[in-house]
C-alpha cells in the first residue's frame, strides 16, 4: 500500500507575501524614526538649511546647492562654515576655516603660507592667490577664513580674522539637488591606496 506523509509545516506559498509586508512594515518604521529625530534636530535649533547663493566655494559647492548646517558643532580647521557677513548686516556667507586661533596666515608672491608651510590643495579654483602680500596672525577666539574659488570671494583677506560668535553652524553636508547629495569636498583629501 502506497505510503502518505503529512505536511510538516504551512505551504511557501503565502510566505514572501507575508515577508514583503514585514520589511515595508520595517522600512516604514526606519523613515518615521528618522523623519523624527530630523524634526526633533530642527525643532531644537540644531540643524539649519542654507542655500549657497554665490560662487565663492566652487567648485566644492555650487550656487543653488542647499546645506545641512549643525549650528551645534564646534567649527575646526579646514571645515566648511555659515557665517555673518561682516560687511553686509543680516547677510550670511559660506568659507572655509584655514587658520585657527594663534597660526600665522602669510600670503607672499600669490602662494599662501599656513605657519610657515605652503598650503596646498586640489580642491580650489587656485593656488596662486591674486592678491597683495600680506600677513596675519588670527587671534584668540577667531578664525581666518577663504572661499575655495580663491580669487572670486569676499573672505579673510578682505575683512580680516572672524570671531567665533559669527559663526552660524558647520556645513555637514549637500542635501540638494540629489544629484550631489554628498558631505562637502575635504581641502586635503587622503591620498588613494
Amino acid at each position: 500500500r502506497p505510503m502518505t506523509v503529512a505536511p510538516t509545516h504551512a505551504p511557501l506559498a503565502d510566505s514572501p507575501p507575508r515577508l514583503r509586508r514585514r520589511l515595508r512594515v520595517m522600512v516604514g518604521l526606519l523613515i518615521l524614526l528618522v523623519l523624527m529625530g530630523v524634526n526633533l534636530a530642527i525643532a531644537s535649533g540644531k540643524v539649519r538649511f542654507e542655500k549657497v547663493i554665490s560662487g565663492s566655494m566652487e567648485p566644492t559647492l555650487l550656487i543653488g546647492d542647499v546645506l545641512l548646517m549643525d549650528a551645534n558643532a564646534v567649527p575646526d580647521q579646514y571645515d566648511i562654515v555659515v557665517l555673518n557677513d561682516p560687511e553686509e548686516p543680516g547677510g550670511k556667507l559660506v568659507k572655509r576655516i584655514i587658520g585657527m586661533p594663534g597660526d600665522r596666515i602669510v600670503l607672499r608672491g600669490g602662494i599662501l603660507y599656513l605657519n610657515g608651510k605652503e598650503e596646498y590643495s586640489t580642491q580650489v579654483t587656485s593656488n596662486h592667490i591674486s592678491w597683495e602680500d600680506t600677513r596675519f596672525k588670527v587671534p584668540e577666539d577667531h578664525v581666518f577664513v577663504l572661499g575655495d574659488n580663491r580669487n572670486n570671494s569676499v573672505d579673510s583677506l578682505n575683512f580680516g580674522p572672524v570671531s567665533y560668535e559669527e559663526i552660524r553652524g558647520v556645513v555637514s553636508a549637500v542635501i540638494w539637488p540629489p544629484s550631489r547629495w554628498r558631505k562637502p569636498a575635504p581641502l586635503h583629501p587622503e591620498p588613494a591606496e
